[in-house]
């Protein structure tokens, strides 16, 4: 079935692409608000991701973190990085 409400799910290819999400999802994909933590095969740790998501992506503003960098609030469209948002706007994962 497909993940419908609140709940976890991972998903992984097998290629060292992979994706944990924990929080609301819509049709089997994040949406609404939710955290993610991504891997790619070739980048170096893990990029974590919290606050608004679509159809599987980040979309609106999304607290971003990752090793070796500074947390930051950012604008999400679709899954880009549009520029920086206020912290003020962010709606955070209570679980």
């Amino acid at each position: 079935g497909q993940a419908q409400g609140c709940g976890y799910g991972v998903i992984d290819d097998g290629a060292g692409n992979a994706s944990e999400y924990l929080g609301e999802a819509r049709n089997g994909l994040a949406d609404g608000t939710g955290a993610m933590i991504e891997r790619r095969a070739g980048r170096v740790g893990a990029r974590y991701y919290e606050g608004a998501f679509k159809g599987g992506r980040p979309h609106g503003v999304v607290l971003v973190e990752e090793a070796g960098r500074k947390p930051r609030v950012r604008e999400f469209r679709d899954g880009d990085d549009v520029g920086s948002a206020s912290e003020r706007e962010l709606k955070a994962l209570i679980f």
